[in-house]
């Protein structure tokens, strides 16, 4: 039987500004792009970046990027977002690719679930 190789997927590496827009009432916002891990099927950047969270706007946030439990302040952040306010009411956070579960740990999960409304 012959080994199935896939060709190494890659987006253009061009250093776009960090995402922070609003449509239909969403702030969807970037505290991180790619991904570390560079896997072969994947169209993930391998290029990681990391931003600062940006000024929230809107109670409704979503979150986009393929690593935000690789960021080394992922918890400071989760912290940091869970704290803020928009007009004194609780913003409602959603990740739009998800998270990788390989890096779920305990102190994370228990951090999401008393930090972020969803």
């Amino acid at each position: 039987m012959q080994e199935l190789i896939l060709p190494k997927l890659k987006r253009e590496e061009e250093d776009r500004p960090q995402i922070n827009k609003i449509a239909n009432g969403i702030q969807w916002i970037e505290v991180n792009r790619g991904c570390k891990r560079g896997c072969a099927f994947c169209y993930a950047d391998t290029n990681y970046k990391v931003f600062d969270v940006p000024e929230i706007i809107s109670n409704k946030v979503m979150i986009i990027g393929e690593g935000f439990l690789y960021d080394p302040k992922v918890k400071e952040k989760i912290i940091e977002l869970g704290q803020k306010r928009v007009n004194g009411k609780v913003i409602y956070y959603g990740l739009n690719q998800g998270i990788d579960f390989r890096l779920l740990d305990k102190e994370i999960a228990e951090l999401l679930s008393e930090n972020w409304h969803t």
